[in-house]
């Protein structure tokens, strides 16, 4: 009687260790589908000069500045400062 026992509480251990690896990986699997997604609404830009072909990548929000930016930024190429336009 006492080896039926031991026999059925070592499978029940191994059932249980089991269904605990399980749920350790599905957690793990979930936690890592959150941390693929990028929230918001920040889109990446190329910011070209002008008068040179120096680029400057950036993100900017779509919501605050719907349209193309021009702003004035340092070109290392030049050294000076010039117009730079978003880029598609």
């Amino acid at each position: 009687m006492d080896k039926k026992k031991q026999m059925l509480s070592e499978k029940f251990e191994a059932i249980l260790e089991h269904s605990k690896n399980e749920l350790y990986i599905s957690k793990i699997s979930q936690y890592s589908l959150y941390m693929a997604k990028k929230k918001g609404i920040r889109r990446h830009i190329i910011l070209k000069s002008t008068e040179s072909g120096h680029a400057y990548h950036t993100e900017k929000s779509s919501r605050n500045t719907p349209d193309r930016i021009e702003i004035k930024k340092f070109d290392p190429l030049i050294k000076k400062h010039v117009t730079y336009k978003e880029e598609k």
